[in-house]
């Protein structure tokens, strides 16, 4: 049986060790090879509600210029979800997105959180 608790108990740590919280997240890239698991890993990693992921992407949370961008690169399935090298391509927006080089899918100031922050710069 597959561990449903991994991501919310190992993003429990994450953020404990790093010293943020997931409202301090401006942009993240999640691994969503069906489109429902968007809204589960954005519930597991605490950036919404419990439960309440879907309302938050309803009213705009997770879209470029929203709290924090969800997958702004289009995701996996943006990318036809080519095993095995999906997680690269997620790590490359994830920076181009810091050094404000995605173009159109620039979330806004990502990391401009960081001075709030005790640990580094996500």
């Amino acid at each position: 049986m597959p561990d449903l608790t991994v991501t919310r108990r190992t993003s429990s740590k994450a953020f404990a060790q790093s010293g943020i919280t997931p409202e301090q997240l401006d942009v993240v890239e999640v691994h969503e090879a069906f489109s429902v698991e968007e809204l589960q890993y954005i519930d597991d990693l605490g950036l919404a509600p419990e439960g309440k992921a879907s309302v938050a992407m309803a009213d705009g949370d997770f879209h470029i210029g929203g709290r924090a961008a969800a997958s702004p690169s289009g995701g996996l399935i943006g990318r036809g979800h080519p095993g095995g090298a999906t997680g690269m391509p997620q790590f490359v927006e994830i920076v181009q997105q810091l050094r404000g080089q995605s173009g159109e899918r620039r979330q806004p100031n990502p990391g401009s959180a960081s001075h709030t922050r005790s640990g580094p710069a996500a």
